[in-house]
């Protein structure tokens, strides 16, 4: 947890630094102090700054509503006045709806262009967005176009990518622009809406090329925490947050892409229609991402009700996107920025009470929502007031990089807790040896005493106690040897741990240890039928072993193999193989499934007794 007032200092202090920076960018890369067309002319002689920055040619243009300049690419040969100024950018109205809408219609902006014309003599000029098509001619000629305006919406083709064209001139000092527009798709807006830029063509190239930079600077940012987050899920727990974590980033190079330069035309030829439609399905799915991923911080009876009815709502949206035509979809658009914001306002609610409240780290996680709740907001004032200013991708870039602090930092203290964990689990693993090393040395010495008084009563009673009571003493004798060998394997355990193992090798007969070991585990079979069967043959080569850990290790095999049996025989047999001895056990026991084998030789490993990780089609155990 952490302090109220910490949380309110720390989060102030982060949004005025934000700020601060957002505020010196606009200071030192916007075009708030450039002239202004007045009256259709925009006077640029003695302009210095040209050569240092394009500018935006806002102001006053001649325009000439419901008339084309150059139908069918060629001048009209009608004289046309403009029925007044019209500020640039602005969506146009037209009051008399020709086309059923104010917003539908067709025009020409027509604007005077001074320059000195012995500083320059190859300018550019640079089209952002114009709803829904536009041409551009300079002193008559064309020189590039987004669609086709056209006087109809028959012959008019929409299309709204940004666009750039140069031009030289020739000792002029007067530049004549003229662009036609029309819209018969956009209910909501029409005409100029971005300020058109101009400049120099090396000046112009120059902006271009820097606020293209800015916009991949910020994709691959973007798209690095795209990748840790997928790689973290794989190598983590599987934690889903990390799924939706990179799929909302995923969302917010779309979005960054088809905005602004719009880069992603450049790779997927988009209509107006579907480019559009991407943007919408782009908001309101990064919207629902960012939604699953603050959900469970949300209280129990908002998560029951209105975290169920935010997607349901959401998935109906997203729905309509895809299947309405896009005036329908427009006239929806302040639906999807509603529920594209509401997880965005929420977040930093809910993570300042989980700061507050459970943990301390959330707090990465909230200067993340203040940085891109602040972008949103820019985003929002710069439209709103139309300034203009190159592409600022710091806000985002921030908030991501206060994500990948908070998942980090979870990552590294998930990791040293399992650090930890294991060495708990280490010295509780070495407490439990060691307790099993001391049963085993405290059990051995009277458990052998036990053993030889028995075999003693069985030799020096012989012949006078009755049949029953012999075989009694006998069994009690090998059961005793059964145990002996399960604490010697217990020892051994320990030994192995502690690599302190040692063989006494010398020429052991398996046939004889065989049935020595078959001979101990007889009583085991006694109300089955099993029968133990001793293949080895009696002249089978002395093999160069430990005696003790042989016998050890076909105790372990037959035990086995007599347990998991309840018909049948276990045989063991052996044979000569380039210079080795070969010994098998072979049993019709239950056997064991594939995932058992894996696990086999695993310390204290045991299958279940009821057979459920055996396997009953095998004929080896």
């Amino acid at each position: 947890m952490m302090k109220t007032s910490k949380i309110w200092i720390i989060s102030a202090l982060f949004l005025a630094a934000l700020m601060g920076f957002r505020l010196v960018w606009l200071q030192y890369n916007s075009a708030s102090h450039s002239p202004v067309a007045i009256e259709g002319v925009l006077d640029l002689r003695g302009w210095d700054s040209l050569t240092d920055h394009s500018l935006p040619l806002d102001g006053e243009w001649e325009f000439y509503p419901g008339k084309l300049f150059y139908p069918d690419g060629r001048s009209s040969s009608d004289t046309l006045s403009p029925s007044g100024w019209i500020q640039v950018p602005s969506s146009w109205t037209f009051d008399d709806r020709p086309y059923g809408n104010d917003k539908y219609g067709f025009g020409t902006y027509r604007l005077t262009i001074l320059v000195d014309p012995d500083k320059e003599n190859s300018y550019g000029i640079r089209v952002p967005t114009s709803m829904s098509s536009s041409e551009v001619y300079i002193n008559e000629r064309s020189i590039g176009r987004s669609g086709q305006p056209a006087a109809s919406k028959e012959n008019y083709m929409p299309l709204d990518v940004p666009y750039t064209a140069y031009f030289t001139l020739k000792d002029e000092s007067k530049i004549e622009l003229v662009i036609q527009v029309a819209n018969f798709d956009n209910p909501r807006n029409g005409g100029i809406l971005r300020s058109i830029h101009f400049g120099p063509e090396n000046t112009l190239r120059a902006d271009l090329g820097f606020s293209r930079d800015m916009v991949w600077v910020a994709c691959v940012a973007y798209a690095i925490h795209v990748l840790y987050g997928f790689i973290l899920y794989l190598v983590g727990g599987r934690d889903k947050k990390l799924i939706y974590f990179s799929l909302m980033i995923a969302c917010i190079i779309l979005a960054t892409l088809m905005d602004g330069d719009r880069l992603l035309y450049t790779w997927v030829p988009f209509t107006l229609e579907w480019g559009l439609k991407f943007i919408y399905l782009a908001l309101l799915l990064g919207g629902y991402l960012l939604h699953q991923l603050i959900k469970d911080k949300l209280p129990i009876w908002l998560r029951r009700r209105l975290s169920l009815a935010y997607e349901l709502v959401c998935g109906i949206a997203f729905l309509s996107v895809l299947v309405l035509p896009l005036p329908a979809v427009l006239s929806l658009e302040g639906l999807y920025f509603i529920l594209m914001f509401i997880p965005c306002l929420g977040m930093p609610v809910m993570l300042y009470r989980s700061t507050s409240r459970i943990d301390k780290n959330n707090i990465f996680l909230l200067l993340a929502a203040i940085a891109a709740i602040n972008s949103l907001i820019w985003l929002f004032i710069l439209n709103t007031f139309r300034i203009e200013m190159i592409s600022y991708p710091f806000d985002l870039i921030i908030a991501m990089i206060c994500f990948s602090a908070f998942w980090f930092k979870r990552f590294f203290r998930l990791s040293e807790q399992s650090h930890r964990l294991a060495d708990t689990l280490r010295q509780a693993d070495k407490q439990k040896d060691d307790f099993l090393s001391t049963v085993a040395h405290e059990l051995r010495n009277p458990l052998h005493g036990m053993i030889n008084i028995s075999q003693s009563v069985s030799e020096r009673e012989l012949g006078k106690i009755d049949g029953k009571s012999a075989n009694d003493l006998k069994m009690l004798v090998q059961v005793g040897r059964r145990m002996s060998y399960i604490l010697n394997d217990l020892l051994d355990m320990a030994r192995l741990k502690e690599n302190r193992i040692s063989l006494n090798l010398i020429g052991a007969s398996a046939h004889g240890i065989t049935s020595s070991v078959i001979d101990t585990l007889r009583f085991m079979t006694e109300g089955k039928q099993i029968r133990l069967i001793n293949r080895i043959p009696g002249d089978f080569p002395l093999v160069h072993a430990d005696e003790n850990r042989l016998n050890q290790i076909l105790f372990n095999l037959l035990h086995n193999a007599v347990k998991y049996s309840n018909a049948g025989e276990v045989t063991v047999d052996a044979k000569v193989l380039d210079g080795w001895a070969c010994v098998s056990v072979a049993d019709t026991g239950i056997g064991m499934d594939a995932e058992m084998l894996g696990r086999v030789f695993e310390p204290y490993e045991q299958a279940s007794s009821d057979g459920a990780a055996l396997r009953a089609d095998s004929d080896w155990g």
